[in-house]
């Protein structure tokens, strides 16, 4: 969560906005998680500086990832290195400590530039001969001290330094600035300019002169503070993790815990509105015997219907004739009043046939 809400936090509190073009200030040793995690840092329109002292650091090896991500893909990076003072390459490679770049697809790293090791020092653009102090210093060309990125809308860093023991002359530090330029412009863009006729990159017309180097190609000579009658000082905005201290962790800490319980008491909330709408759907539906299929509109519907009543007790049936004519009902009026005939029974006399007939037949004479 930390890793997710740090380029949100890093976007509201450290970058500047494109009106005021204000230098973002970050310290490596505040902004780079332990263990070499890696750090997603939007760099949208303006510059950053970055700086990192070993005497600052809190564990014997200092591993750090930054991933910058760019707006567009029609914008690049500059990186200019103010100064460095790390361990020296070793036949020829940098081992212990190093500056590198490059960038990834997906999670696998698809280019990696040459180590940044050494010592980087003096300040361009170097004056004249004979004009001042600064005009006998040592000073590391342009080619040796700058990295562009214009293939991809994201540039990966990885920094290496092991805190030096204690007999290592002074102390290790590393000073970088890292620039959004556009990879073109033409006239009509009154906000940008080019860093020279030779060349296409742009970058914001109120970077030119302005005492730091932004232009980072490799030249002789800084394009952007090149013949500048009058530099300005730029303006150079502490990030939120550039003088990062208790109160700031604290208050990170703090946010962090109330969005943890604020996120499971809604979800604890939720389950339980979810439980009663489910409790009240189940009373509402009838029996499972109560329930047939109905067509409506062409599909099938449920549809509740009432069970029938219980059947009724079949009524009794009427006594055999024999015990009717055993036991006879009693005698009863009817509705007039008048007395209803005896029921039949035979005698034997009437049970008696006649005698067969036989028919008689009369002769007349003729």
């Amino acid at each position: 969560m930390v890793v997710l809400l740090l380029p949100l936090l890093l976007s509201l509190s450290g970058v500047g906005s494109q009106s005021s073009l204000t230098y973002s200030d970050y310290r490596l040793e505040k902004l780079c998680l332990p263990g070499g995690g890696k750090v997603k840092l939007p760099l949208l329109h303006s510059p950053a500086t970055f700086h990192l002292d070993s005497n600052l650091l809190p564990s014997q090896l200092f591993d750090c990832h930054i991933e910058f991500m760019l707006g567009s893909k029609k914008t690049g990076v500059f990186v200019y290195f103010d100064a460095m003072k790390i361990s020296a390459p070793t036949d020829g490679e940098c081992d212990t400590d190093y500056v590198q770049f490059g960038r990834d697809i997906l999670f696998i790293t698809s280019y990696r530039s040459n180590k940044f090791c050494g010592t980087i020092e003096g300040k361009l653009p170097k004056p004249p001969p004979g004009n001042s102090s600064r005009s006998t210093e040592v000073v590391t060309p342009m080619a040796r001290r700058v990295y562009i990125e214009a293939s991809d809308q994201e540039m990966d860093m990885w920094i290496q330094l092991a805190v030096p023991p204690t007999d290592w002359p002074g102390h290790k530090t590393v000073s970088l600035t890292v620039t959004p330029f556009q990879k073109s412009c033409d006239k009509k863009d009154r906000n940008y300019r080019r860093c020279s006729l030779a060349h296409r990159y742009c970058i914001h017309k109120d970077l030119f002169c302005d005492g730091k180097i932004n232009c980072a190609l490799k030249t002789s000579s800084p394009l952007d503070e090149k013949s500048c009658a009058i530099t300005a000082a730029p303006k150079i905005e502490p990030s939120f993790w550039g003088d990062a201290g208790v109160l700031h962790y604290t208050g990170l800490l703090f946010f962090l815990l109330c969005a943890l319980v604020t996120s499971v008491y809604t979800i604890r909330r939720l389950q339980t509105c979810w439980g009663r709408v489910e409790e009240e759907e189940d009373s509402d539906k009838p029996a499972l015997g109560d329930v047939g299929l109905g067509h409506a509109m062409g599909r099938q519907t449920r549809v509740a219907r009432t069970a029938p009543p219980p059947p009724h007790p079949p009524p009794p049936l009427p006594p055999s004739y024999t015990d009717s004519l055993a036991h006879p009902p009693p005698f009863s009026p009817t509705s007039d009043g008048m007395a209803r005939p005896p029921l039949f029974s035979p005698t034997p006399e009437s049970t008696t046939r006649p005698p067969p007939f036989s028919p008689t037949y009369s002769y007349g004479s003729r």
